[in-house]
């Protein structure tokens, strides 16, 4: 195995570690908002909008605080980003 391919599991591994902690965070989210705001009872469609919106949530920080990270503490990661692409 070469480093590259190394590489290439720990990125597969972080990014299906990342859709399982938010579908979890999806999951006890909805479970919350319909056992403790709505009593138990929730439509599909609330639940529906409830799980798109803790995503649209989710990607907004998760958004900023990536950009945060490589503006200030890891700029040469840009660079090469840039230089591999």
């Amino acid at each position: 195995m070469t480093a590259e391919s190394d590489l290439s599991n720990f990125d597969n591994l972080e990014t299906a570690m990342l859709f399982v902690v938010l579908a979890g965070v999806i999951f006890f989210g909805i479970k919350y908002y319909r056992d403790k705001v709505k009593d138990g009872r929730m439509s599909y469609g609330q639940a529906l909008s409830h799980g798109l919106l803790i995503t649209f949530i989710s990607a907004f920080i998760y958004s900023v605080v990536w950009t945060a990270y490589l503006s200030f503490a890891d700029t040469n990661n840009l660079y090469d980003i840039h230089v591999h692409m």
